[in-house]
């Protein structure tokens, strides 16, 4: 996704400031992109109508696809002083990965470990 570094920039800015991206996460969102990680040969990734809720009171609520749709409680967690991500539970596969988050876009970043990456925007 070649939002990538720039949602990256924006993310890092306010990284160390989980009460902001709490805040900015709470909402419905649309999946709009997904990438394969880096696997030679990796078929095109099909985008369903998934929509994914976070709630203030931690839980979150994924529809649209019936492999993966469900709920359960979320926590924003540092993975160290920059790189975030959200602990699920019952984990759900478009949750995966390090968290990066700027204003509408959200991206749940997988690839670095051969994983996919979503792009989800803020559905108003």
């Amino acid at each position: 996704m070649p939002e990538n570094q720039t949602l990256w920039e924006c993310n890092s800015s306010i990284a160390k400031d989980s009460a902001t991206i709490i805040k900015g996460i709470i909402g419905t969102w649309k999946l709009k992109a997904a990438k394969g990680g880096n696997v030679a040969g990796a078929p095109a990734l099909e985008i369903k109508d998934v929509i994914l809720t976070f709630n203030s009171n931690s839980n979150y609520i994924v529809t649209g696809d019936s492999l993966a749709s469900g709920s359960g409680k979320w926590n924003l967690v540092f993975v160290d002083s920059t790189w975030l991500k959200l602990e699920c539970s019952p984990a759900n596969m478009y949750l995966n990965g390090s968290l990066i988050f700027c204003d509408d876009k959200l991206i749940f970043s997988n690839s670095p470990f051969d994983g996919i990456d979503y792009l989800f925007i803020k559905a108003y």
